[in-house]
């Protein structure tokens, strides 16, 4: 799983793998090493607790959250992501399906470029 960070913005993108797996299980997680032991984590979830997807940051690990039934429906549909606005306390937010590149060789774990003209499998 991806992430990006800009600005007052979040982005996660999924390859299908992640993607169906996120789908069976409600959760993907990543994480970065750094010299000394120190981490840094992000992890997508579902929840039918919140209403909305949600970031939280706490103890260097970044938690967004979804609703079970959005994680869902986005998971088995031809949708690109799941958006959510910035507001006074949260970044916006954006999880994404990642996309082949159209310039490097075709990663057999991501999904068709719309633009290639290749349909979704």
């Amino acid at each position: 799983m991806k992430l990006r960070l800009q600005g007052n913005a979040l982005r996660l993108r999924l390859s299908r793998s992640e993607v169906e797996r996120f789908h069976e299980t409600g959760r993907v997680e990543e994480a970065m090493q750094f010299p000394g032991g120190a981490a840094l984590s992000w992890t997508l979830e579902t929840s039918t607790s919140v209403v909305a997807p949600q970031v939280l940051y706490k103890d260097s690990s970044i938690h967004v959250f979804v609703p079970a039934t959005q994680a869902s429906l986005w998971a088995l549909s031809n949708e690109v992501g799941i958006y959510s606005p910035a507001d006074s306390v949260s970044p916006a937010l954006s999880i994404e399906k990642d996309f082949q590149c159209l310039h490097d060789a075709p990663s057999s774990d991501a999904f068709p470029n719309p633009a290639s003209g290749e349909h979704p499998k």
